[in-house]
């Protein structure tokens, strides 16, 4: 039986980060019961990774911290990715001719959609940060 966890964290917006938050979210997940290879917590935990990877490769300029917030309730499995750079991804199908990234974003879409969630990116009020969150049931 899954019992509510949350983890709510703010993280330098380093490389390290990136690996500390990943076996942070797998630690909970496995001490919940629920098996890296099941397909939602597999596509949250990439999910994780990607978008906390993005906050180290392109917003570190101008948010030298992200925020992080994993959920795992009976309801699956949530989480929020915050920055405070201004720019607002949009989810490219391809990656940027100079081979700089720019499609994770789709790639998590698609991944998460895959796995029966949804994702969303909701700017802060003041336009100079974003959210991204995800949420996957478990069932």
């Amino acid at each position: 039986m899954i019992t509510a966890f949350t983890l709510e964290t703010t993280l330098p917006a380093v490389p390290a980060s990136v690996t500390q938050v990943r076996h942070e979210a797998t630690f909970a997940a496995r001490e919940q019961g629920l098996d890296r290879q099941h397909p939602a917590v597999d596509a949250w935990l990439v999910a994780l990774s990607e978008l906390a990877s993005n906050c180290v490769r392109h917003a570190a300029t101008t948010s030298p911290t992200f925020d992080v917030r994993v959920v795992i309730d009976q309801d699956g499995l949530a989480l929020a990715v915050h920055d405070r750079h201004p720019h607002q991804p949009v989810a490219l199908s391809e990656p940027h001719a100079d081979d700089s990234g720019g499609w994770g974003l789709f790639l998590v879409q698609q991944l998460v959609t895959e796995a029966g969630g949804h994702t969303s990116v909701d700017p802060d009020i003041d336009g100079q940060g974003k959210t991204v969150l995800v949420r996957l049931p478990l069932g």
